[in-house]
């Protein structure tokens, strides 16, 4: 018998790939249309500088060493979004379950929630966007390094 060394494509093969895209683009469409996760959000998530420590009520944790409990008054300017340039005034209370401490001079991320008398913003999370960047970077130069340029194409 005399075999070919090309394979045969079957329909099912071709199908079942573009009935799944087919399906799946709608579905994925559909469901951020219905689902406006956007209004569950009351606040923004925005970029901001640590611009001045006014004032600093801080102490050791006394069942964490190292740790850092009390609160800070800042000063802060909102780098992005609707209030971008803006400065504010804030209370940055730093407790065992959300202890960040702030410094002058740092980028933050920060929350802007819009009440009756104007904008109430707090410190939220530490600013990570250029670790992740670095990260993706250092993983891409592996994937290159080890597996050569055919494997940062697969």
């Amino acid at each position: 018998m005399f075999y070919s060394s090309k394979k045969s494509i079957n329909k099912i093969d071709v199908i079942v790939p573009i009935g799944v895209i087919l399906i799946t683009i709608p579905i994925i469409f559909f469901s951020l249309k219905w689902n406006n996760v956007t209004s569950y959000f009351t606040q923004d998530f925005v970029d901001g500088l640590v611009l001045e420590v006014l004032m600093e009520d801080v102490m050791e944790d006394p069942y964490v060493p190292g740790r850092k409990v009390g609160r800070q008054n800042l000063r802060v300017k909102i780098l992005n979004g609707e209030y971008q340039g803006k400065e504010f005034t804030i209370m940055n209370n730093i407790t065992k379950g959300h202890n960040i401490y702030a410094q002058k001079g740092k980028k933050y991320i920060f929350t802007v929630r819009i009440k009756e008398n104007g904008p109430f913003v707090w410190r939220y999370n530490y600013h990570r966007a250029n670790y992740l960047y670095l990260l993706l970077l250092l993983f891409i130069l592996l994937v290159i390094i080890i597996a050569g340029i055919k494997g940062l194409k697969s």
